[in-house]
């Protein structure tokens, strides 16, 4: 075996150790050296290094290399020295993995997330047209971390639960509210819900329950009646004229006549305005007034409900302006809508 053999089986099997213990800079320099010296060799020599001649005896030989052999040694030991000194530079120095590696912070218990209560129910009185029943979860954040919540749900329709974002980053020791919107149109009874909130630690589960003594009022006869064609026909002429509902006499069932002599806030807005904001075919373009982003005032509904909106479907009930409302009327279904429809984003943390 020539001394290139000696070395490859020597470099071989310090491999699996430098592979495991040798830092990066110094395996590649040690996996350098150890292909340099695995070149197919001619006496312990490097092909490439070999000078040829003719010995004169018609054989071609390779010729001059004692001073190569010397030079290849040097190079091993040179090899041994660079492993040696990687080897005691990583043994001072190991390599640490950082804080942020070697520790992933585990979730707060879900326990650390305490909820004012785990039910929340109302009732609906006899005679209440209200569509709908909001219900308020509080909670607090008594952890040290943070709290996220990814997820609200209800396994039904009829109940939504909202976030203010996904996910929801919720600091230590604060408190926020999640609303929870239940649709009673068409219950009757005792309506109970699930509410599921997810969260990094873990879900929380939650229920609303209604007592519900009477349905909403059904829609009145003029619109129960009309078919989708006439109604997609008056939605037309009221985009070209939005006064013309107070006037053409397929409309004034519905938007006119049912105002008259009334005097209390719920009776008129059930009566000419719940038809078109409350309908379950509520064009796209008409406000759903139980989802407004704003805090509202009187002024603002009395103006809006005075004077309407110009390039839209909403038109002015003054009587000034040729609706069915005066003065006393519209004081009386501003105050109402003031009390009815109020964002839940304006409910501020305890």
């Amino acid at each position: 075996m020539c001394q290139k053999a000696d070395r490859i089986h020597s470099l071989r099997h310090l491999r699996p150790f430098a592979r495991h213990h040798l830092p990066g800079p110094c395996l590649h320099r040690f996996e350098e050296c150890r292909a340099k010296v695995a070149k197919p060799c001619v006496g312990g020599v490097p092909a490439e290094k070999l000078i040829f001649a003719d010995n004169g005896g018609g054989r071609i030989e390779p010729a001059q290399t004692a001073p190569i052999q010397a030079t290849m040694i040097m190079k091993t030991i040179g090899t041994f020295f660079i492993l040696l000194a990687g080897l005691t530079a990583h043994a001072q120095n190991p390599v640490l993995p950082s804080a942020a590696t070697a520790t992933n912070a585990a979730p707060p218990p879900l326990t650390n997330l305490v909820w004012d209560a785990e039910t929340k129910e109302l009732t609906i009185p006899e005679g209440d047209t209200n569509m709908f029943a909001y219900f308020t979860f509080w909670f607090t954040n008594t952890a040290a971390s943070e709290f996220v919540i990814t997820d609200a749900r209800s396994f039904c329709f009829c109940t939504v639960p909202s976030l203010p974002s996904k996910p929801w980053h919720i600091a230590p020791g604060t408190n926020s509210p999640i609303q929870v919107k239940m649709d009673l149109r068409g219950k009757i009874g005792t309506v109970q819900k699930e509410v599921v909130v997810d969260t990094t630690s873990g879900s929380k589960q939650l229920l609303v329950r209604a007592h519900v003594h009477s349905t909403p009022a059904p829609p009145t006869p003029a619109i129960a009646g009309r078919s989708e064609a006439e109604r997609l026909a008056g939605v037309g002429k009221a985009l070209v004229d939005r006064q013309v509902v107070f006037r053409d006499a397929n409309c004034t069932a519905c938007h006119f006549t049912p105002a008259e002599n009334k005097t209390d806030g719920m009776a008129i807005y059930n009566g000419v305005c719940s038809v078109c904001h409350d309908s379950k075919n509520r064009a796209p373009s008409v406000t759903d007034l139980r989802a407004l982003k704003h805090e509202t005032d009187a002024d603002y509904w009395k103006f809006w409900i005075s004077t309407g909106r110009e390039g839209t479907m909403m038109p002015a009930f003054a009587q000034s302006q040729g609706g069915p409302l005066n003065a006393q009327q519209i004081e009386a279904l501003a105050a109402y809508c003031v009390k009815t429809f109020q964002p839940a984003a304006a409910v501020t943390p305890r």
